[in-house]
């Protein structure tokens, strides 16, 4: 039989060296001769994860019927997300397993990582909220902060990124996504008089325009396209209400700069397209006006 004493110091020497495949091959020979050492098995399966070896970390997993289930669940969905590329599978597992163990935190924390990159917002905020009140952490604020945003919380939104900002002021990570919210911020405060002018008539056209840059303003891009589709159905050849839809159209993603009309006074890449429309807004203004009390509701621009 081997010398188990002298293949755990042969262990400790290849540890010391980073040498990964010896430190596989002796771990394995320490198994043969003691099936049930389970720190031996944990780094065993933590090892033919670390090289990416995800066939071999489940076998090395199956070997081990006796894994504590945190681990064993943790190992299932990597080698779920990395090798099969099936993250409802990672998610199902860490899911099943959290039932059970509701206060780990390292569950949590690669449940939410597998939820964030889906678009299930819902089961992002579920995932980060259990994992924020285990782990108070700026970055998870923010995500959170994220996940409020996308649900359309924007003042949940606002008070997680504000938590953040609080915990940790000097993180790379928090000040590069601070301005996001600060604008969402102003544009609410922006928008409660816009939307009763709009109530009150809807076919305003200036409101329209006004509430559609401030709604792209404070990322609400959706609302705002829709803003700005309302504005072009009052003023149907408006350069300004074009500009307007093509501007949030590209930022969300539904139309290319180089696809866009080509007129210089419609370049979507400029960070404020009404600077753009400066030159036709007084006149443009002035038939919308004159478009929503004749009539006919008809105008054209100048």
């Amino acid at each position: 039989a081997p010398d188990v004493a002298k293949l755990r110091e042969q262990l400790k020497l290849a540890a010391t060296d980073d040498d990964t495949l010896s430190r596989i091959e002796l771990l394995r020979r320490i198994l043969d001769t003691e099936p049930g050492d389970a720190a031996s098995h944990q780094l065993l399966v933590e090892l033919w994860l670390k090289i990416a070896d995800y066939d071999m970390a489940e076998s090395a997993l199956k070997a081990w019927p006796d894994a504590p289930a945190g681990f064993a669940a943790l190992a299932r969905s990597e080698i779920l997300l990395k090798r099969d590329k099936d993250v409802a599978g990672a998610i199902r597992v860490l899911r099943e397993y959290l039932a059970t163990a509701p206060k780990d935190a390292a569950a949590w924390t690669a449940l939410a990582d597998a939820l964030l990159t889906t678009d299930d917002a819902k089961g992002q905020l579920e995932a980060l909220d259990a994992l924020i009140a285990l782990q108070p952490d700026s970055k998870r604020l923010i995500q959170r902060a994220q996940a409020k945003f996308r649900l359309g919380d924007y003042t949940g939104a606002i008070a997680d990124a504000k938590a953040a900002q609080a915990l940790s002021p000097d993180s790379d990570f928090v000040k590069s996504n601070i301005p996001q919210f600060e604008r969402l911020a102003e544009a609410l405060q922006m928008l409660p008089p816009l939307d009763a002018a709009i109530q009150k008539d809807p076919k305003d056209f200036a409101k329209l325009i006004e509430r559609s840059w401030w709604r792209r303003y404070g990322g609400m891009n959706a609302q705002s396209l829709a803003d700005a589709d309302a504005a072009l159905a009052v003023v149907p050849d408006s350069l300004m209400a074009r500009i307007a839809r093509e501007r949030v159209r590209y930022m969300l993603d539904e139309v290319k700069a180089e696809d866009v009309l080509r007129d210089e006074l419609i370049d979507v890449r400029k960070a404020h397209f009404l600077t753009a429309a400066q030159t036709i807004a007084a006149s443009e203004l002035a038939a919308a006006t004159a478009a929503t009390s004749a009539e006919t509701g008809s105008s054209r621009d100048p």
